[in-house]
């Protein structure tokens, strides 16, 4: 297996961008459509206890949201500017918005705004098309240096296709259902593990040369941004900020999409957290996560992979195609979650949690669970082989911050070509690394560094597996076309099983798996086309490829 780094994805030295004149402007001038606001600490967060830093905007929040109830508190020391920048024959276009302040205690800043890389006046004035080919998207200081984690956790920066409504302004259409109006289908992203990788510095991300993601509307954005250090800690100022680096859509590059697949539980109006579509891992014991569903209605070819989750709780994850998890789990694993048990999750019905080291559900692995190798072979059908393999990565960091922070990572695949609704199953081994559980040989885990020395851990924590899939569409260069897509899945419930709470959601005390019933509940996919003024020639790179034999497999190589 490669890398999938090895594939297209690429690492450059970050820009200060000190060339910039950005042309600051009070924020209600300087960006119009952002809303912002801040929360104390993560339990302020789930109640919706926050200050609301753009009450100009509060009238775009859905009246029934926590969001529209926020405390106004308006800065006007905040300031937003743009400002673009010509690069080896490409444009950077960077949006720069503050100063925040933050103190520490795990707070959360969020985020959102239209045209965020500043694009509509640039790269697509006139109804143009653009590839963007490099991003920086983060915290930087004063100075424009990115600043890494620690201190600063990137929970999560998305820019994706302007849709009806923005995050956190979408419709609450139902206590428990998805939110309406708002598509999760990201162009970019950027989450807190790969805001550092390794030892080296926080870096832009760049596709390689030959390759883009073609838009051709302005994009949306969300965000949400924590300072990780201890409560109390002396004030830290920074900036947000949005830099995209692009070219023209006549450029001859090979468009690149993007899925993103996703487990989604159900969502509670007034409970925050459920909004981020997290599953909640038990502290205690080793756990098996399972979700499954059929991707769009496109083929394509896999270039490379980029998945997001919380190192403390993974063990290891496969990502496997062409397969149901009938196909890929042991009978004894799927007879056991088709068996009534008590949710390890209240939201449990987008990834099914298994206990595997407890009589759980008729299934007990006894001394296999207490190891990924032992419990890998308990787990998998003998001989089945993933697309993917993921191993969990930490780094020691010393100083002020010091302890043991998330990490992207280690990734390997092996070459990928999906056809049209091709069903997929992501498999995951899921271990609180602080309770220093033996790892096959690997010592004990590092515990998140914001939980005090001796602190018992909580009986649960948040959980996200989440698999960025980039890829080329058959006839992705001739046709000039890039598709962004949104796949939410759930599995199916027995009859008699989800009653309502007392909270308006789902009763979830006792689940159980319908075999066969995994199904993607919320499909969303939009695509960005540019047709060249003039049909290109038999020796253009913009050649039509023969679809047959690629879909066939002919002509696929590593790239």
């Amino acid at each position: 297996m490669a890398r999938a780094s090895d594939a297209s994805y690429r690492l450059h030295r970050p820009r200060t961008f000190h060339e910039c004149n950005f042309g600051f402007a009070p924020l209600e001038r300087g960006w119009p459509t952002f809303t912002a606001a801040h929360y104390a600490s993560t339990f302020a967060f789930d109640a919706f206890a926050g200050r609301d830093l753009t009450p100009w905007n509060s009238r775009n929040y859905d009246p029934r949201s926590g969001w529209r109830h926020l405390k106004p508190a308006a800065d006007p020391s905040l300031r937003a500017g743009v400002c673009s920048l010509r690069d080896r024959g490409t444009t950077w276009s960077v949006r720069r918005v503050g100063p925040f302040v933050s103190y520490g205690n795990y707070d959360w800043w969020q985020f959102s705004g239209r045209d965020a890389g500043a694009l509509a006046d640039g790269a697509l004035r006139g109804g143009a098309s653009a590839f963007i080919v490099e991003s920086l998207i983060g915290a930087v200081d004063a100075d424009g240096a990115p600043l890494p984690y620690p201190p600063l956790h990137l929970h999560h920066m998305h820019l994706l296709p302007a849709a009806e409504r923005l995050r956190f302004h979408y419709n609450v259409s139902a206590p428990a259902g998805p939110p309406v109006g708002y598509l999760n289908n990201v162009v970019l992203e950027r989450h807190g593990e790969w805001n550092h990788l390794g030892s080296t510095p926080v870096s832009s991300e760049a596709e390689r040369e030959g390759y883009g993601r073609l838009i051709s509307s302005p994009l949306d954005f969300d965000g949400e941004l924590n300072d990780a250090r201890p409560r109390g800690s002396p004030p830290l100022t920074w900036y947000l900020q949005i830099a995209v680096r692009w070219q023209p859509a006549t450029a001859p590059l090979v468009p690149i999409s993007v899925y993103n697949l996703l487990a989604v539980g159900p969502v509670t109006n007034g409970a925050q957290a459920t909004f981020e579509r997290y599953f909640w891992v038990p502290t205690a014991g080793m756990w098996l996560g399972v979700y499954s569903g059929a991707l769009g209605g496109r083929a394509g070819r896999m270039l490379y992979l980029k998945p997001h989750a919380h190192m403390n709780l993974l063990s290891k994850a496969w990502v496997f195609a062409k397969a149901t998890p009938e196909d890929v789990l042991t009978p004894a694993v799927v007879h056991a979650l088709a068996a009534p048990r008590v949710a390890a999750d209240t939201n449990e019905q987008g990834t099914a949690l298994l206990r595997l080291d407890h009589k759980s559900g008729g299934l007990d692995l006894g001394d296999a669970a207490l190891t990924v190798r032992g419990a890998e072979a308990a787990v998998l059908r003998r001989g089945v082989r993933p697309a993917c393999v993921l191993l969990p990565n930490h780094l020691k960091v010393n100083g002020p911050t010091a302890g043991w922070y998330d990490r992207a990572p280690n990734i390997s695949c092996t070459a990928w070509q999906f056809a049209p609704r091709e069903r997929f199953t992501v498999v995951a081994l899921l271990r609180f690394c602080g309770n220093g559980a033996p790892d096959d040989g690997a010592g004990r885990c590092p515990p998140e560094p914001w939980r005090a020395a001796g602190e018992a851990p909580p009986p649960a924590l948040p959980m996200h597996l989440e698999i960025f899939l980039f890829y080329e569409l058959p006839y992705a260069t001739a046709l000039r076309r890039s598709c962004y897509g949104f796949v939410g899945v759930q599995y199916e419930l027995p009859p008699g099983f989800g009653g309502k709470s007392r909270a308006g959601g789902a009763n979830r005390s006792s689940v159980a798996v319908v075999p066969g019933a995994w199904r993607s509940r919320e499909l969303r996919e939009s695509c960005s086309n540019f047709v060249p003024q003039r049909a290109p020639s038999s020796s253009s790179s913009l050649r039509v490829r023969n679809v047959v034999s690629w879909l066939a497999g002919s002509q696929i190589s590593q790239p």
